[in-house]
């Protein structure tokens, strides 16, 4: 005959393994319940790397892409192969993959130890003159942090007398730059397939007159399909050079330019009203509202 004191243990631990299991599928459930937390919504951007800086042209910024962008619900958006011709399509190739929320943590726990959730910090480098700063950007742990490194790409031995902790953690954040360069390696099965992304929004630099490389070639030209003109399309920017507009197409208008974009090249002419254009063109990925955001 059972004791009644292992009977009830029994019922104890029975109703905590049936709480336990409704806990974890019940819409509060989580896979930042057992690791690091982070915001999983679509537009959520939980990790990007970029390039900031260098000698360029503050318009440029304009139109640089990150290196990698990481939603919270996993998606995960970096540039893809560019095809080696003259002119290069007008718009950037895109590719996009999910990333499961198992390869979440490990992507999170590769930025823990590089030290993106220390506090924010700038690791400089003397030497070399007129690079860009790998940027890094975690929203995790409960706060956004924003770790940047100068020339990261440019140099892998520290000079003569360089604070030793300062060579640590460029070291460290090198080998995070080097892992997000290939997420196959470090996700494996945790990473989907690629596949184009589509953007919801796409950024324009609009310029007056048809794009001339000083070589003559001569492009098919295309006849802008939007209602708004050219000529009004966006608005000048302390930034861009005198004559420049930026603007974002968003909505059924995407629709309508896309499969133009998609012909176009980098020096193809926009015809609208009896007048000619170029366009920089620049898709906009979750969260990105453009032109002037697009800088900062």
């Amino acid at each position: 005959m059972s004791s009644p004191l292992r009977v009830l243990g029994l019922s104890v631990v029975a109703i905590t393994l049936v709480a336990c299991s409704v806990a974890g599928s019940g819409p509060s459930a989580s896979p930042a319940a057992t690791g690091i937390a982070y915001p999983t919504g679509a537009s959520d951007l939980v990790l990007r790397l970029r390039y900031v800086g260098g000698f360029v042209a503050p318009a440029a910024h304009l139109v640089d892409l990150p290196v990698i962008s990481v939603y919270g619900d996993g998606t995960a958006v970096v540039p893809g192969p560019v095809p080696a011709i003259y002119p290069g399509p007008a718009l950037p190739n895109l590719q996009r993959a999910t990333i499961t929320p198992a390869g979440m943590q490990i992507l999170l726990e590769a930025a823990r130890d590089a030290g993106l959730l220390e506090p924010d910090a700038h690791y400089d480098l003397v030497g070399i003159a007129d690079a860009s700063s790998a940027e890094f950007t975690l929203n995790a742990g409960g706060r956004i942090h924003t770790i940047s490194a100068y020339a990261l790409m440019e140099a892998s031995d520290a000079p003569q007398g360089a604070d030793p902790a300062v060579t640590e953690a460029r070291a460290k954040l090198a080998r995070l730059q080097t892992q997000l360069g290939n997420l196959e390696s470090l996700l494996g099965a945790e990473l989907g397939s690629w596949s184009s992304y589509q953007p919801d929004a796409i950024q324009l630099l609009v310029s007056a007159g048809a794009p001339d490389d000083g070589q003559g070639l001569t492009q098919e030209p295309l006849a802008w399909p939007l209602s708004t003109p050219l000529a009004t399309f966006g608005e000048a920017l302390p930034t861009l050079f005198q004559g420049q507009r930026c603007g974002v197409v968003t909505g059924s208008d995407v629709d309508a330019v896309m499969p133009l974009l998609e012909r176009a090249n980098t020096l193809t002419p926009w015809t609208d009203d009896g007048a000619s254009y170029g366009l920089i063109v620049r898709p906009l990925l979750p969260g990105e509202e453009g032109c002037s955001t697009a800088a900062e």
